[in-house]
């Protein structure tokens, strides 16, 4: 799936730098007037630092550029009593939830319960 769309034209990679290293990394989707903010990572030891914060505007400001007119993100939701700095990252930008998502966990045949 990340093969593939590194050939899309709508796919825009982003990355934050610490000298010649990519420390975090994420990606804007446009399908027209809809950007996504899509698959967003930070090496452990950069946590907490801003990167993923700066990664959002960098793309939110990159699909006003393209003409989208909304854009949106998920992540999962924690479990009780556990929190998400994906999640809050989003919040602290702006976004708000619509819904959740049913998250599914897939097991080969061979791991189902009987």
């Amino acid at each position: 799936m990340v093969t593939a769309s590194v050939e899309n034209p709508n796919l825009r990679p982003f990355a934050v730098w610490d000298g010649d290293e990519i420390i975090a990394a994420a990606s804007l989707f446009v399908h027209g007037r809809v950007g996504s903010l899509n698959a967003a990572a930070t090496l452990p030891e950069h946590r907490n630092r801003g990167a993923q914060s700066a990664l959002i505007a960098a793309r939110a400001n990159a699909a006003a550029g393209a003409g989208c007119r909304q854009l949106v993100a998920e992540s999962g939701k924690p479990a009780d009593g556990a929190s998400s700095p994906s999640l809050k990252n989003l919040f602290r930008s702006g976004f708000r939830p619509l819904y959740d998502r049913q998250n599914w966990i897939w097991r080969p045949a061979t791991d189902r319960p009987s």
